[in-house]
């Protein structure tokens, strides 16, 4: 014992984490008592400048700790929709066992993490997962092969999960505020670049970002210096399997612009600043999710924190779906804002937490997480087969619910506390400046004149975006668009969200690059994939039609009036179902069409119908008083990649076509159609 030392006092409950480290088990008692300067002896005062100098370094360590997972979490968050939309397209998506297939092997690598650790170590695991992490995202930003931009984002993926669970093994506390930083720059590059992630159509600032975003990584990995032996690994973990449940509801709701803009009707830079101030309200609810000192009222004895905001929540939601089925305004814009106060404290508490029962082994942080990663493909596969349905959403949430039961905050210093909510208010505050600034200064395309004696009208099936060689290119279909400068587009397979189909607002983009205005037209019952007519003439009357039957996808058509100078023309576009045994439910759809339009004239009526001319879909629509614009074409023209002509532009005779023709193009598996009209 040092000579003169007080230390039969109560010790300082209140001590930095890493006080166990200190190179004197007395240093705790000199820490509290560094006040009482007449008993500090030279020695003393070298042991607490010792202790200064261990605990700056250790603050350092977490602050790039923390980099190091944020900016790990934002190359996620690409490579995954990389991964889903590339592995749509280029599987395809009615190999549907295939899909699962190759998304189940790589959602479940994260296993392979806890052998990594056991044969090399903690921090050899996190120096080899970062390494891989970032050489796999560089490559996919300057690959052009869309089969090795798939493999590489399945790689990018396995090593953000080996990261995760190797920090978690090391540095546990720091988890939760890092991953929420990370979704935040996500939000604020995406808002920037108009919901156009950096690998999809990479130009030179596209290209600087990534570089920059991997050289902090690599940076923050040397800074970080994780133990050998990790001091988290006491306490089970079978939190972790909401992880991914989390994620799910992330990538529906609270990181997809398109959702924000078309379930609370508003622009996109409203919509911006909706989702940035979700994040802003919610993100301390992650930062101390792990503090016992939170107690709420009306909470079961035993639940505080983030339990009890859990639960209260979780009641919130199962009262907003009960007055919703009652048509009381809970609509699923309120289930939305309940659900982001919800899966905060989820997270903060799955990471951060512990659970009350099953004792860890080395293997199991590997195994809980890994389910959970897995239950986020299931429930993401399910999501897109039914068109996005709402059930897997509710599904998701129900699974949270269960969080508050099973996991349980663990106390750590105030100090960390402080430090997180200190980075989380500098990258929130950044992001309001971002989303701000865009709201300052945008500005919508402007509406041209009334038509005054031609119409051209273009119909084309963008297949969201990919192109016949399965790359995403919507810059190359923009330019396809803009050389036959139309009057009027009509488009189908457009998407404005949907995780598969790149994640981008397609039409927003479309819109201001051509500098047309647009109207939408929803198919999926999360209103983000459907049809749309853009016009550089004024718009009016929209109205959506929702077939009632379908055998693949959901289908719909979409009706607007196009102002001219001799009165309205009715365009309709539409895009009937796609299995060639769907013939009976496509000839089902096309009586809802015609009854749709119904005397509505002069009309064109446009679209994929994937239907050829001599079938009993396309007789319906001639029957009811249409012309084919496409009659006479060759016999052998096609439209689609399988040489069938099955996208059409027809019109009531009182439109004169004065020229009609097929746009050969590789920017879709599908042609574009091109018909003038003479006005009446």
């Amino acid at each position: 014992m040092l000579p003169n030392m007080v230390v039969d006092q109560p010790k300082n409950t209140d001590l930095p984490a890493h006080a166990s480290s200190l190179p004197c088990r007395y240093c705790c008692d000199i820490f509290a008592y560094r006040g009482r300067a007449e008993q500090q002896r030279p020695v003393v005062r070298i042991m607490l400048a010792m202790n200064d100098a261990i605990e700056q370094r250790a603050q350092r360590a977490e602050l790039a700790t923390v980099v190091l997972v944020a900016v790990a979490t934002l190359l996620l968050l690409q490579a995954t929709r990389v991964f889903v939309g590339y592995l749509v397209f280029v599987v395809d998506q009615s190999n549907r066992l295939e899909l699962g297939m190759i998304s189940g092997g790589v959602f479940a690598a994260p296993l392979l993490a806890a052998a990594g650790q056991r044969l090399f170590g903690v921090r050899r695991t996190l120096l080899a997962a970062t390494a891989l992490l970032a050489m796999s995202r560089l490559a996919v930003q300057f690959s052009e092969q869309p089969v090795v931009r798939l493999s590489l984002a399945a790689l990018a993926i396995a090593a953000w999960s080996w990261i995760f669970l190797s920090v978690f093994a090391s540095r546990r506390q720091q988890l939760a505020p890092a991953l929420l930083l990370g979704m935040l720059l996500d939000i604020t590059i995406r808002s920037a670049t108009i919901t156009v992630d950096l690998p999809w159509m990479p130009e030179t600032l596209d290209d600087l970002l990534t570089l920059v975003s991997i050289a902090a990584l690599v940076i923050s990995l040397l800074r970080a210096a994780p133990p050998e032996t990790p001091p988290d690994a006491s306490g089970a973990v079978v939190q972790l399997v909401f992880i991914g449940p989390c994620l799910v509801l992330y990538h529906l709701l609270f990181l997809n612009h398109g959702f924000a803009q078309l379930q609370f009707d508003t622009s996109f830079p409203i919509a911006t600043l909706i989702l940035v101030g979700l994040f802003i309200l919610t993100g301390p609810f992650v930062v101390t999710s792990h503090l016992h000192t939170a107690v709420m009222p009306f909470a079961p004895r035993g639940f505080s924190g983030a339990r009890a905001i859990i639960l209260r929540v979780a009641l919130l939601l199962i009262l907003s779906g009960i007055f919703a089925n009652m048509g009381s305004g809970w609509n699923a814009v309120t289930q939305a804002l309940v659900l982001a106060a919800l899966v905060n404290p989820v997270l903060g508490l799955a990471v951060a937490g512990d659970a009350r029962f099953l004792q860890q082994r080395p293997e199991h942080p590997a195994l809980w997480f890994t389910i959970g990663f897995i239950a986020q493909a299931a429930l993401l596969f399910m999501y897109y087969s039914a068109t996005g349905s709402t059930a897997v959403i509710v599904v998701a949430g129900a699974i949270l619910m269960v969080a508050p039961l099973i996991a349980e905050p663990r106390s750590i210093p105030l100090r960390q506390v402080k430090d997180s909510m200190q980075r989380w208010g500098v990258v929130a505050l950044v992001a309001l400046i971002v989303a701000v600034g865009q709201w300052w200064t945008w500005s919508e395309p402007e509406t041209g004149a009334p038509l005054q004696d031609t119409l051209t009208v273009m119909s084309w099936n963008l297949q969201s975006g990919f192109a016949r060689d399965n790359r995403w290119d919507l810059k190359a279909q923009a330019r396809a668009i803009a050389a036959e400068r139309p009057d009027v587009v009509v488009l189908q397979e457009v998407s404005r969200g949907w995780l598969v189909s790149s994640y981008t607002d397609e039409l927003l983009w479309l819109s201001r690059e051509l500098d047309m205005p647009y109207v939408w037209g929803p198919a999926s019952a999360d209103q983000l994939w459907g049809n749309a007519v853009l016009s550089r003439a004024p718009l009016h009357d929209v109205d959506v039609l929702h077939y009632s039957s379908t055998q693949n996808l959901k289908r719909s058509a979409l009706r607007v009036g196009v102002a001219t100078e001799t009165g309205t023309v009715w365009v309709i576009a539409t895009h009937l179902d796609n299995p060639s045994g769907a013939g009976a439910v496509r000839f089902a759809q096309v009586n809802e069409l015609v009854e749709f339009r119904g005397q509505r004239n002069p009309a064109i009526v446009a679209g994929d119908f994937n239907a050829v001319p001599d079938s009993d879909v396309m007789a319906a629509l001639l029957q009811s008083g249409l012309v084919d614009s496409g009659a006479g074409f060759p016999s052998d023209a096609g439209t689609s990649d399988d040489g069938r002509r099955i996208d059409y532009i027809l019109a009531t005779p009182d439109l004169t076509l004065l020229d009609a023709s097929i746009v050969e193009t590789s920017a879709s598996d599908h042609h574009a159609v091109i018909a003038v009209y003479a006005l009446p």
